[in-house]
């Protein structure tokens, strides 16, 4: 499984971003390999941020996110591609994944912010 975490740094011990749409950086990790690399190519500025890297996920080969928060245009992105969304408010990269395997991360089951919050932050 390829899991994609926002991450305010490029490694394990970084903290989650609690951004989806203008975090800092990406880490997609493979569970059964436990490699992970940064994804360098996804950036967005602007208006629609969350739904061009939303897509960027989709194209990283990614089944799940694992984020701060996320709006409503990039969970629908997402969500019809299939991919599952966990809440990890306040970790590390490499607890945020524990997290997820031990089942205590909130699986969403909709947006946690509005449309453009990642303007204001």
């Amino acid at each position: 499984m390829k899991i994609c975490v926002t991450s305010v740094g490029r490694d394990m011990t970084s903290g989650v971003d609690p951004r989806f749409g203008r975090a800092a950086h990406f880490l997609l990790i493979d569970t059964e390999t436990d490699q992970f690399h940064c994804l360098d190519d996804i950036t967005a500025t602007g208006q629609g941020a969350g739904v061009m890297v939303a897509q960027s996920v989709i194209n990283s080969g990614a089944s799940a996110v694992v984020t701060g928060q996320i709006g409503p245009r990039a969970y629908d992105v997402l969500a019809a591609a299939g991919i599952e969304i966990f809440l990890a408010p306040s970790a590390t990269v490499g607890g945020a994944i524990q997290d997820l395997h031990a089942g205590r991360l909130e699986k969403l089951r909709g947006p946690t912010s509005p449309q453009h919050a990642g303007l204001r932050a």
